[in-house]
């Protein structure tokens, strides 16, 4: 007889609540006994039981820790005021020590370990998933990889000429243009590479205003 853990619904506590930057909050949740949790597969979400102000939903969040940790689950949730409330009402939710009911891991965005190459794009919070991906695939080599979230605009904690290599997208759209290429030129090193992903330039003023306002 096999029983899928994932339609279980179990109660995890809320051990760490981590501010990062862009009103985005990292949650780490555990067995409020201290036992190992089921193992998940990179690309895999938990569902979460928010009841709060009249609310009583079920919001689905993408695990960002690592695979092969057991200790904990993690996920990462921008407070977004247009959403239909399960931001907010977790943004709120979030004390240390809470408990919330989970239903999980499921995986629906599986990644494709048997792939020769893998690359990965994201934006804004949906990178979520990938980092679990990026744990995946690095292995061992993970240990010496660093997820750091910075102010393109100014970013004092990476010294000149110690980058090899630079990429920008959404940057160049909702970042003053000429103080972020400012600071990615400072951090570059001779002869490193800069990929700027996107920078659209409309002719037309209105649908430029309209493109920087979206």
């Amino acid at each position: 007889v096999s029983l899928d853990m994932s339609v279980m619904t179990r109660s995890l506590v809320l051990t760490d609540c981590i501010a990062e930057a862009g009103d985005i909050v990292r949650l780490r949740f555990a067995d409020p006994s201290g036992a190992a949790l089921p193992a998940f597969a990179a690309g895999a979400h938990l569902d979460i039981h928010l009841q709060d102000q009249g609310l009583d939903l079920w919001r689905q969040y993408s695990l960002c820790s690592d695979p092969a940790e057991t200790a904990f689950y993690e996920i990462g949730v921008l407070r977004d005021p247009k959403s239909r409330g399960g931001s907010l009402a977790l943004h709120r939710l979030a004390k240390r020590g809470a408990v919330f009911e989970v239903e999980g891991p499921r995986n629906h965005f599986p990644l494709d370990e048997t792939a020769a190459r893998t690359v990965l794009f994201g934006g804004g919070i949906g990178i979520t998933p990938m980092l679990a991906m990026a744990q995946r695939r690095l292995g061992s080599k993970a240990a010496g990889v660093t997820w750091r979230q910075l102010d393109a605009e100014a970013m004092p904690e990476v010294s000149d000429a110690s980058v090899d290599a630079y990429s920008m997208s959404l940057v160049m759209k909702i970042c003053d243009r000429q103080r972020a290429l400012a600071e990615a030129f400072r951090v570059l090193r001779p002869g490193g590479r800069l990929v700027i992903l996107e920078a659209s330039n409309i002719r037309w003023a209105w649908l430029q205003r309209a493109y920087l306002v979206y």
